[in-house]
This record gives structure tokens, C-alpha cells and sequence, in this order.
């Protein structure tokens, strides 16, 4: 009433009108309609026949009988005794109701799986944002990998040389970094709806002395007198510690850390990271910046002291951002690979996901997916487990589908097992990061790394259950075309299967030897591989052979070619279209067992008016 007199009358009025609305409509129409609903995918789920006595009654062949007692107690004498039904028609009875039972237990195990994966697909878009992931970091590349401005002089895959990697730093990354952290918000950029996380840092990694592979015969007879150093692997990490320079070593490390001090990987609490030259550790010479106007005259003087120098083999620059925007967090890995012969290759990745969920409703209404797939996992587990029981072992993993299972199970629980993680990760960076006072950089490496884990396992997790769909509806012989064709087909194709790899095998040496040295596609057995599956699917590169060799390099093309589209792949086809052929024979021949769709079609008859039951079962014969 107090508020109705503050509102006024007319206020107070459409108040009314719209909560008995609101009322009405909700208590009249949705719920009801609601409950049938519920009520009815229940009853449909859960219903079980009457048990008398620890004995099953058929309801419907109860009834059938009932109404047969029925019709002869009107045409004949009570004191007659009709025959019994003959074995056929019961046995066509029999085997119709069971029929019917599959049926049924097929339809509710469709059903559940369907809830079972639109859970899953939940759960995992409901926490992800893929395209906002991709804007974000498109807008990261655009202020420090690509060519912003036409004042631009240098963009990230510019880096070839040591020069060219300090100019990068002073020229774009430096001013990028404090564009974000402190930048003029009355102009806008790409960097003002991003905020730096803490300090960023350098890390260095570097080899041991005297670690190069050339022989001592031939130092000895060129008279090399000058220090050389393997290529990085963990093996021969540099892990001393120096003082102001690269000449002069500590025996002891220092009370404080500086960029002279090697620090492991558990001291800075990161993991090994996989370039395209080789995998480094988490360790190194470490050099934390906070942005500032001091920052230009850091990294000149890190350039001035020498700090890289010919045994450096690699610099990881790293930062991470936080877009409150769409409520983002961007781990970035700038790594810079030095060869032998001081030459740079750049390498980046981006890492964007949400390390905080439960923000909104979408989100929330995931959570609660999350738990109805922690219960499923459960639910399945268990009739797995009785399958498993009751076919063995050995008879267990022959079949090909319950494999299939097993794997999504070990799945459901990895998945688990890795939120638990990532959310124990996440905390423990979190309270690092609020004692560092924003002063010390803290790496979130670690946990992007178990989220993007996560992220893979439940992506193979829904390519699996997706794919199990074929079995599920394998009621059908059409949906059952594909499967009986690779029975037919697979041990013709197993046996083809070799031979196309030691065919690829053969030309992707011969490649790698020849053409290895002078073209990018074939620098490794991996690259001419992949190269050479290229030319099977039409994607050629015959110039490039050309220029690699004027003679051998069209020859070779024009052998594989030959030798893999003409031959081989047309034996392929000839294989699939027998098994092709094979299955037509058999399906004309047998006849489909789980009718499920004429099934569907008699129930539907049975509560729809005669005309209209009878016009759906002459459209569906036509």
C-alpha cells in the first residue's frame, strides 16, 4: 500500500494489471502445460510392466486376450470353451512384443543420449566464447604483431637478426605494453580495452661453453681457436650463475635475484615450452619490466651489458591482459629461436580464454550442466559396469562400440579430474598475484595450459559421442550403410593401406634427401609427408619442385602423381565400390528388424483421428 502511494494511482494500476496477468497466465496455461509435459517423458522414460508374484504381465497381450474373452462371450454359449491359439500366433505375438521392448529400450536410450550430449555442448560453449576469443586476439596481433600504422617499420615476422630484435622491442612491443598500462584513453586504440597484468618480463635461456659437435681433426687442422656451442636441448641447458656479465661466474647464487641469476622452472613456478625448434624448460635468466617511463632505458641497457650474446638460444617475451570487457584473460608467449648462425626465428601464441565463470545466467545454467554431467557419468559408468560384468573381458573389448564407451567414460572422469585442477590452479596464481602487489610478475601460463587441456579432452569427448550416434541409430538399415561397408571392405583395405605407405614412405625419403637441403616443404620426414598427402588431394607444388631441382623435381612429380592418382587411388574406389555393391546385395535380402519408424507411425495411430492416421501411413509407404 506504501508503495502504491508513492507510485500514484495510475502506476499502481498497470502494477496490478500486469502481476494478475503475469499470475493467470503462468498458473493457467504454463505450468500446467509444463507438468503434462514433465509428467509424460517421465511416465514415457520410466515405466515399467506389472509385476504379479516376481512375474512379468504383458499389459497389452492381457488386454488383446481380454477383448477376444469379450467378443465370444457375445456370439457364443458361456458353457463353450474357444481353442486355444496356435503356437504360430503366439509365437508371432511373442515376438512382436518383444520386438516392441527393443524397441522401446532403443527409443529411451536415444533419448537419454541426446540429453547426455546437448549436457555436454552446454557445458562446454557455456563457458567459452570461441569467437570472442578470436576478436581478442586478433586485437592483441594488431597492436604487436602486424603492421598497425604505414609508420610502422618493422612487424613481428620482420625479426631475422639481434639488431632487428632490439629495434622491435624499443620501436613496437615497449610502446605497445605501455599504451596498454598507461596509455592517452582519449584516443582510441586497440590497447584500450585491455589491462596489463602485473609486469612483464624477458626470459633468456642459453647453452653451455664448448658444447659444438665439430671434430677435433678438423678444429686442429683450421685452426679454430674460437668458442662454439651446441644447439638447446634440456641436456645442455646453461644453468650458472653470472655476475654483470657472461665472463665472470658465481659459485654462489645471490641473496636477490637479478637477469644474471639462473632461476629453475620450479622456482618461477612454470612448465616446459614447446617451440618449433626444440622444447625448453621453464627456467632461465629472468628480466622483470614494470611499465614506466624507465622502460626504454631498461631495455637499452640490457642491449649495452651484452645480455645477448652467441650462446643465447632463446628469448621468451612474456605478458598476460585482461579484457574486463568480455571478461578475458590473454596469456601471450613472444619466443625468439637463435640458430647457429645467429639468425632469428619468431614465433607467437595467444592464449585467451575465461579463467572466472559463473558471471551470468548462461552461465550458471552451465554449472548446473555441469552437474547433471558429473551424474550421467555416474549413471553410465554403472551399466557399463554391469555389461561389463556380464560379457568378461575378453568378449567386452572385441566389440568395437563398447571400446568406444570405455574411452567416453575414461573421458567423463578426466574431465572432471582437470576442473578440480584448473580450479586449484587458478586460485593458487590468483592469491600470488594479489601478495605480489602488482609488482612481481606471475605467470598464468600454467593455468591457461590446464584450462586448454580441458578444453582439448572435452572437445575429443564430444567427437566421440557424436560419432557414437551412428550406433545408436543403427536401428535403420540406411543409417547402417556406412558400417557394414568397412566390414566388407576393411581387410582389402588394411592390406591397400600398407601399401600407400610404403609407397609415401619411399617417394617422402627420396624427397627429403634431394630436395630437403633447398625447399621449406620438405625440411623433415614430417613436412614431406604432409607435403605429399597435399599432392594426393590436388594441393601441388610442381614449381617448387622445379626451382628445387630443374630435372628431378618435375620428374618426381609427375612419378608420384602417376603412380598415387592414377593406380592407387582408382584401386581405392574399386575396393569401396565392391563393399558398396556387397551391401546393396544384403540389404535387399534381409529385412530390417527395428521398424522403429512404422513403430512410431501405429502408436501415432492409435491416439489420431482414422482419417489422419490413415493418410500419414500412405504418405510414409509412398
Amino acid at each position: 500500500m506504501l508503495y502504491g502511494l508513492k507510485y500514484g494511482y495510475q502506476k499502481s494500476v498497470e502494477w496490478l494489471v500486469s502481476f494478475f496477468t503475469a499470475f493467470f497466465q503462468s498458473a493457467c496455461f504454463q505450468q500446467p502445460i509444463k507438468v503434462f509435459a514433465i509428467a509424460m517423458i517421465l511416465t514415457y522414460i520410466f515405466k515399467k510392466p506389472v509385476e504379479i508374484e516376481g512375474l512379468k504381465v504383458d499389459i497389452k497381450l492381457r488386454d488383446a486376450v481380454l477383448f477376444e474373452e469379450d467378443k465370444n462371450d457375445e456370439t457364443l454359449p458361456q458353457h463353450i470353451v474357444p481353442d486355444p491359439a496356435s503356437k504360430e500366433l503366439l509365437h508371432k505375438i511373442m515376438s512382436k512384443l518383444q520386438m516392441e521392448g527393443i524397441i522401446e529400450e532403443r527409443l529411451r536410450e536415444i533419448i537419454l543420449y541426446f540429453l547426455f550430449v546437448t549436457i555436454v555442448i552446454f557445458v562446454i560453449h557455456g563457458h567459452r566464447n570461441v569467437r570472442t576469443s578470436f576478436y581478442c586476439g586478433n586485437a592483441i596481433e594488431d597492436i604487436f604483431i602486424r603492421k598497425s600504422w604505414k609508420k610502422d617499420r618493422l612487424s613481428f615476422p620482420d625479426i631475422t637478426s639481434v639488431p632487428k630484435f632490439w629495434d622491435y622491442m624499443r620501436v613496437k612491443a615497449l610502446p605497445g605494453l605501455d599504451d596498454i598500462q598507461n596509455g592517452d584513453k582519449t584516443v582510441e586504440t586497440h590497447g584500450d580495452d585491455f589491462f596489463l597484468v602485473g609486469p612483464y618480463r624477458l626470459r633468456q635461456l642459453r647453452v653451455k661453453q664448448n658444447t659444438c659437435p665439430t671434430p677435433e681433426y678438423i678444429r686442429k687442422a683450421f685452426s679454430l681457436m674460437v668458442e662454439c656451442s651446441d644447439k638447446y636441448w634440456l641436456g645442455n641447458e646453461d644453468t650458472k650463475h653470472y655476475n654483470q656479465t657472461w665472463n665472470q661466474t658465481n659459485t654462489v647464487a645471490p641473496l636477490t635475484a637479478d637477469h644474471w641469476t639462473y632461476q629453475t622452472a620450479w622456482q618461477l613456478r612454470t612448465i616446459p615450452y614447446v617451440g618449433t625448434q626444440t622444447t625448453y624448460s621453464g627456467g632461465g635468466y629472468i628480466k622483470e619490466i614494470i611499465p614506466s617511463t624507465m622502460s626504454q632505458q631498461t631495455m637499452d641497457k640490457l642491449m649495452t651489458d651484452g645480455w645477448i650474446d652467441g650462446r643465447t638460444s632463446a628469448i621468451f617475451l612474456e605478458f598476460t591482459l585482461y579484457n574486463p570487457n568480455v571478461n578475458m584473460f590473454s596469456v601471450v608467449m613472444f619466443l625468439f629461436e637463435f640458430s647457429a648462425n645467429r639468425g632469428i626465428f619468431p614465433f607467437f601464441q595467444i592464449f585467451t580464454t575465461k579463467l572466472y565463470h559463473y558471471g551470468n545466467s548462461t552461465e550458471i545454467a552451465a554449472a548446473v550442466c555441469e552437474v547433471l554431467f558429473v551424474l550421467f557419468t555416474v549413471i553410465f559408468t554403472y551399466y557399463e559396469g554391469k555389461k561389463f560384468k556380464r560379457m568378461g573381458y575378453r568378449y567386452y573389448f572385441t566389440y568395437f562400440w563398447n571400446l568406444i564407451e570405455f574411452v567416453v567414460i575414461c573421458l567423463c572422469y578426466s574431465v572432471i579430474g582437470l576442473f578440480f585442477q584448473r580450479m586449484v590452479t587458478i586460485t593458487w596464481i590468483m592469491d600470488k598475484y594479489k601478495q605480489s602487489n602488482q609488482q612481481e610478475f606471475v605467470s598464468f601460463y600454467s593455468a591457461v595450459w590446464w584450462d586448454f587441456i580441458q578444453l582439448y579432452i572435452m572437445a575429443f569427448l564430444v567427437f566421440l559421442i557424436i560419432i557414437k550416434f551412428l550406433k545408436i541409430l543403427s536401428f535403420n538399415q540406411n543409417m547402417q550403410l556406412l558400417s557394414i561397408t568397412l566390414n566388407y571392405a576393411k581387410e582389402s583395405l588394411c592390406n591397400f593401406s600398407v601399401l600407400i605407405f610404403v609407397l609415401i614412405f619411399a617417394f617422402g625419403h627420396f624427397a627429403l634427401l634431394v630436395f630437403g637441403s633447398v625447399s621449406p616443404n620438405y625440411k623433415g620426414v614430417p613436412s614431406c609427408i604432409l607435403t605429399l598427402f597435399n599432392f594426393a588431394i590436388g594441393v601441388s607444388d610442381f614449381y617448387g619442385l622445379q626451382r628445387a631441382h630443374r630435372i628431378l623435381g618435375p620428374i618426381f612429380f609427375f612419378l608420384f602423381i602417376f603412380a598415387v592418382i592414377f593406380i592407387y587411388l582408382t584401386v581405392f574406389m574399386s575396393i569401396v565400390n565392391f563393399a558398396i555393391t556387397k551391401t546393396k546385395e544384403e540389404k535387399g535380402k534381409k529385412k530390417n528388424e527395428l521398424e522403429v519408424v512404422n513403430y512410431l507411425l501405429t502408436r501415432l495411430a492409435n491416439i489420431l483421428p482414422v482419417e489422419l492416421a490413415a493418410r500419414m501411413k500412405m504418405k510414409h509407404e509412398n
